[in-house]
């Protein structure tokens, strides 16, 4: 037998182990979905007559919500917005006689447009008051991307406007600190900008070059962790004196205070003033809620500063306490006498027993479990700051 005989069998026999590694490769990254179900084009989708983007904030306006770009999508809500152009159900702003009204200011979270307008918060929140008795309406008064500026702002219009009995003001702790301060938003866009901005926006596969066979999600999936690896690299050449995002600096902890975090803090503590004396002056109580992000419920602490380590030269530089932005909040409001409701930690105990995720997990938000868990905590703390009792 010659030599190209003896090899025949061998170059077969390792044809056919690519074929079937390929083969095995292409199925499991279709099974794990790689290519499908991101989120592509424009952030509202299937809106309604061709509005444009400011379509979010548009009284009326009607869209269907799938998220952001490049996440993957877990949901397709229809949103109707009401005159008030807010995430909400229909309100006179005259309030009705005998009538109690909860006026809800924040961010995202409590415009939820993740989910069925009666799946969230203020929806669950009223329900709940109103089969214990008390003739409430809950008025949502929140939009995408506010901060403790827009929050004081919008208690100073519309608690003129909407005469509530009790207002109750949310804060984020993944970004509000950077959105009071004018030098955190200034890195932010620096970071967004940068290769750090890339490695956050995961690149769609279907918009990659393709390097073997465009249709194959096996090549879609090596497409992007070697378009992810380049831009590692550009990002660990990136000169720049903070090279962790900046909302992680409100849970960092050095020798020296980071300006930005301060600025931040500083101007939290103001608006938060500003908005006591507003209320004051209405003898209106305010509640302040901090809700949850899904990063720390995601991970235990130890597992959080190994990420950040892993992930973040930088990291080393600082010490790192997770509960930092609920204790400094408290700090803020305790002085001031506002009542203040934890729900990170809550959540945090709540999925220890019951082992439900309350964030979706490409998206962030709350899903409709973590809407649910918000309505049950705040409830009774609502009903003690309410200044009337249902009766007998």
């Amino acid at each position: 037998m010659t030599t190209r005989s003896r090899l025949r069998p061998w170059i077969a026999a390792s044809l056919l182990s690519v074929c079937v590694a390929l083969a095995g490769g292409e199925v499991a990254a279709r099974w794990l979905g790689s290519e499908q179900g991101y989120v592509t084009g424009a952030i509202v989708a299937r809106a309604m007559h061709g509005q444009a983007l400011d379509v979010l904030f548009r009284p009326h306006a009607r869209f269907v919500w799938v998220g952001h770009q490049g996440r993957k999508q877990e949901f397709a809500v229809f949103v109707r917005n009401n005159a008030l152009g807010f995430h909400d159900e229909e309100h006179a702003l005259p309030k009705a006689p005998g009538r109690m009204r909860i006026l809800v200011i924040g961010d995202s979270f409590v415009e939820a447009l993740q989910v069925p307008l009666q799946a969230g918060l203020p929806r669950l929140l009223a329900d709940r008051l109103r089969r214990r008795g008390f003739p409430v309406e809950v008025v949502v008064v929140a939009r995408s991307g506010w901060g403790p500026i827009e929050y004081a702002a919008a208690v100073e219009e519309w608690a003129e406007k909407l005469d509530p009995d009790l207002v109750v003001c949310c804060f984020y702790p993944g970004n509000d600190v950077r959105n009071a301060s004018a030098e955190a938003e200034r890195l932010f866009a620096k970071q967004v900008a940068s290769p750090l901005g890339e490695l956050w926006n995961r690149p769609e596969s279907s918009a990659l070059p393709g390097l073997l066979v465009p249709w194959s999600r096996l090549n879609a999936l090596v497409s992007r962790l070697a378009l992810l690896h380049q831009i590692r690299g550009g990002y660990s050449a990136w000169r720049f004196p903070y090279k962790i995002p900046v909302d992680f600096y409100v849970f960092a902890q050095g020798k020296d205070a980071i300006p930005f975090v301060e600025e931040g803090w500083n101007r939290l503590r103001v608006e938060v003033g500003r908005m006591a004396m507003t209320l004051a002056r209405r003898r209106c109580p305010l509640l302040a809620v901090s809700t949850s992000d899904d990063f720390r419920l995601a991970r235990e602490p130890k597992e959080l500063v190994r990420a950040l380590s892993r992930d973040y030269d930088e990291a080393a530089r600082w010490e790192w306490d997770f509960t930092l932005f609920e204790k400094r909040l408290a700090s803020v409001l305790s002085p001031l006498g506002i009542p203040y409701v934890d729900l990170q930690d809550r959540f945090a105990a709540r999925m220890r027993v019951s082992s439900q995720l309350c964030h979706f997990l490409a998206d962030g938000h709350w899903n409709e479990t973590g809407h649910a868990w918000a309505a049950e905590a705040l409830a009774p703390e609502v009903e003690r700051l309410l200044p009337k009792r249902p009766g007998p």
